[in-house]
């Protein structure tokens, strides 16, 4: 009984693990030369993400997507973009216009939609782009995140009139109005720079601090960082510049709910016939168990077999000779059997079972 239960239990999870989930949209956002990179699915899949050079690699179980859905990214710092088929995997192959590093995140968002997350770097290590990794994690994440990285950027720009402004313009922004004047302070009287860094100090000693987002590409002597809502996104839907495709856009919102819906359908599917298979193999072990239930109640194994085997022999007609049923009988009502039920059992009368019985039971 144990291992029928096992091998239910072993051919429904595989149901549940590998039902994958569904693609539904794609988008990309740029932060000077970061960009994000978003894949939102129904519900959990497996991916792989890889890169060599430019070129960032992203792989799913292509039964994730139907082709009647847009997929394409695209951005300025994106100067190529294909998808193609690997065996069972749909390949996701962007190639950027500078060499690449990236940080990967999966998680369930409020909606419970499963998000593929890949933050792309420009691995080239100089100062605006050591800036603009600061500027990114501080205000996408955390300071705290970015804490390894300035203390990086300010080991390797010491005393850098640039990098002191905009981490003076960070902290402004985080209303620390320590940090922000210490490195407001740290630009140089002689620098071009020195004018805005000045007229902020003032700002910051009346408490008037920036709420706006900082971002790399106002990396200029002549500019003080223009004012951007915070609520204005960066990330942008996939889009095209065809027609046809366009109208495809303009029809995803549906095409995204039919798409969940026949992927709640198929994975219910699954479900129903994992279920239906558990309740067929209950009913088998419930069945193959009240045919021997009248036995449960023996404490020896060996005769409750015995029994069994013997019972479903003359049932067969293998046994006829009167000594082996009789021998039955007496086993049974010396095992607590009654009369009433050996004779119902073994199609006799009651009489000739009494008779058995007071004949060899009671000896």
């Amino acid at each position: 009984m144990k291992k029928l239960f096992i091998m239910s239990l072993l051919l429904f999870i595989p149901l549940v693990v590998f039902s994958s989930g569904m693609y539904i949209d794609a988008r990309v956002g740029d932060f000077g030369n970061i960009s994000r990179i978003v894949l939102e699915f129904t519900s959990k899949i497996d991916n792989n993400i890889s890169y060599k050079d430019s070129t960032l690699s992203i792989a799913f179980d292509k039964e994730s997507y139907e082709d009647a859905i847009p997929l394409k990214l695209d951005s300025e710092n994106i100067i190529n973009f294909n998808k193609y088929s690997k065996k069972s995997k749909l390949i996701l192959n962007t190639k950027f216009n500078f060499p690449i590093k990236i940080d990967t995140y999966n998680y369930t968002n409020e909606d419970n939609r499963y998000l593929v997350i890949c933050d792309v770097y420009n691995s080239i290590e100089d100062k605006e782009n050591d800036l603009a990794k600061v500027l990114y994690l501080a205000q996408k994440f955390s300071l705290k995140k970015a804490d390894k990285s300035i203390k990086k950027l300010t080991s390797k720009y010491t005393n850098d009139n640039l990098v002191n402004l905009y981490l003076g313009h960070l902290y402004s922004r985080n209303r620390n109005k320590k940090l922000s004047l210490q490195y407001y302070s740290n630009v140089s009287e002689n620098s071009d720079l020195f004018a805005i860094a000045k007229a902020n100090i003032n700002k910051v000693k009346n408490n008037v601090f920036l709420d706006y987002e900082v971002k790399p590409e106002y990396f200029s002597k002549e500019t003080i960082v223009p004012k951007v809502s915070l609520s204005t996104s960066t990330d942008k839907k996939v889009t095209s510049n065809n027609k046809d495709q366009q109208k495809a856009v303009d029809t995803l919102a549906t095409s995204n709910k039919k798409q969940e819906q026949t992927s709640f359908l198929a994975n219910s599917i699954y479900y129903i016939i994992g279920l239906i298979i558990i309740v067929v193999i209950q009913l088998i072990i419930i069945i193959k168990k009240s045919s021997k239930s009248r036995y449960y109640l023996l404490e020896n194994e060996q005769l409750k077999d015995e029994l069994y085997s013997l019972e479903n022999k003359l049932k067969k007609g293998i046994i006829h000779d009167e000594t082996t049923k009789d021998r039955i009988i007496v086993k049974l009502y010396k095992n607590g059997w009654k009369p009433e039920a050996i004779a119902k059992e073994l199609n006799m009368s009651i009489e000739n079972i009494n008779k058995i019985v007071d004949k060899l039971g009671r000896m």
